[in-house]
């Protein structure tokens, strides 16, 4: 695993493509070869193995290659409920570890969100107040970045565009109050103004 994505997260870089022969239902019963179609595959490791690695939860002998075994949890610790058909298991298919990578992705941006630089929760690296006027600063977030014009007046009805970031409200809610964060996620949603003083209350916590 390496750490090389922006958010110190690890992840792998290794992707094992394959090439093989797909065949539908009328082509089987035919068992014409010829029709049948070349297709490519990429596939790499999942989230769900990478978290288990991280953790340590793997256990240090592994005895059948088909499956993966996890460890005997130490006092006080807490894991993951992994379900096979709604039952808790210890052990799993390894075929789960892998998953199919994603062949294609929309040209066009589609996401709620204008911004997405505010740091991730649940990293090794803790979020804190002073991340928040470091989102303020940052570059993009120039009023004419934001999507916002230079007067003043345009600038009040599109401050909800420099909240629009969908990891800064969930750590609004953690350092104010679920209302607060809310009441910003109503905003960005409709697309209405900010509370004057907002930015400037969450930059004087830093």
């Amino acid at each position: 695993m390496h750490s090389g994505h922006f958010t110190g997260y690890p992840m792998p870089k290794l992707v094992a493509c394959t090439v093989a022969l797909q065949q539908n239902e009328e082509q089987q019963q035919q068992q014409q070869q010829q029709e049948q179609e070349i297709v490519p595959n990429a596939f790499m490791v999942s989230d769900l193995i990478l978290a288990l690695v991280r953790d340590g939860l793997i256990a240090e002998e592994q005895p059948d290659p088909t499956h993966i075994i996890l460890r005997e949890l130490k006092k006080g610790e807490l894991r993951p409920q992994i379900l096979e058909g709604g039952v808790e298991k210890d052990r799993f298919d390894a075929s789960w570890c892998i998953v199919r990578v994603n062949e294609s992705a929309p040209k066009k941006v589609r996401s709620l969100f204008r911004h997405s630089h505010f740091p991730r929760e649940n990293r090794f690296i803790s979020q804190t107040p002073q991340d928040i006027r470091e989102y303020f600063n940052h570059p993009s977030m120039a009023r004419g970045a934001a999507g916002t014009s230079s007067s003043s007046s345009s600038s009040s009805s599109s401050s909800w565009a420099r909240f629009s970031d969908f990891h800064l409200l969930l750590y609004v809610a953690r350092l104010f109050d679920v209302a607060t964060s809310f009441s910003l996620c109503d905003a960005v949603l409709n697309e209405t103004p900010v509370d004057e003083g907002m930015e400037d209350v969450l930059k004087s916590l830093a």
